[in-house]
């Protein structure tokens, strides 16, 4: 499904013949300003990893949350497990990113990709602008994973000796 088609779904009202036609039809600044954090996000830095902050969680409640896993958990996890504990910041689902949620009928998964596949060139420059980001980290689209749907995700290499000190 083309950008343009994913409008038209849910705007046949709607004239322009291009994306660029329709986001001056429909566009307007406060939602060019609020979308502005989601096409181009804060980026945390957390001991050698990155988190894509689309949700305005802010450095500080995520090296909170991490506090508290470690006090939950205690010393001794592994490295495994402190990847894990930084993907489940980074794996966005579509259909969950707005909290309006529109009916796209027999297209949703056709909607669902399209708008997930926008979203990863612009994190990928934005992770490729942090040029002190040694973790090479990498954008992509998730296939549709069973009870979760479509995610975009960011994977990235994890240095074992930059795990949390009691870890």
């Amino acid at each position: 499904m083309e950008p343009i088609d994913i409008i038209r779904t849910l705007r046949r009202e709607e004239d322009g013949d291009s994306p660029q036609e329709l986001l001056a039809e429909l566009g307007n600044v406060p939602d060019a300003v609020a979308y502005a954090s989601l096409f181009w996000p804060d980026v945390i830095s957390l001991h050698g990893s990155v988190i894509l902050d689309i949700h305005g969680y802010g450095a500080a409640e995520v090296e909170s949350r991490l506090e508290r896993t470690m006090e939950r958990h205690g010393p001794g996890r592994s490295v495994s497990e402190w990847r894990d504990w930084v993907y489940s910041f980074n794996y966005f689902e579509a259909a969950y990113i707005f909290r309006e949620f529109v009916d796209f009928g027999e297209r949703e998964h056709e909607a669902y990709l399209a708008f997930a596949h926008i979203l990863v060139p612009p994190w990928q420059a934005r992770l490729d602008s942090m040029t002190s980001i040694a973790t090479r980290p990498r954008v992509y689209v998730t296939e549709q994973i069973e009870g979760v749907g479509i995610c975009v995700a960011v994977s990235q290499q994890i240095n074992p000796e930059n795990c949390p000190p009691g870890w």
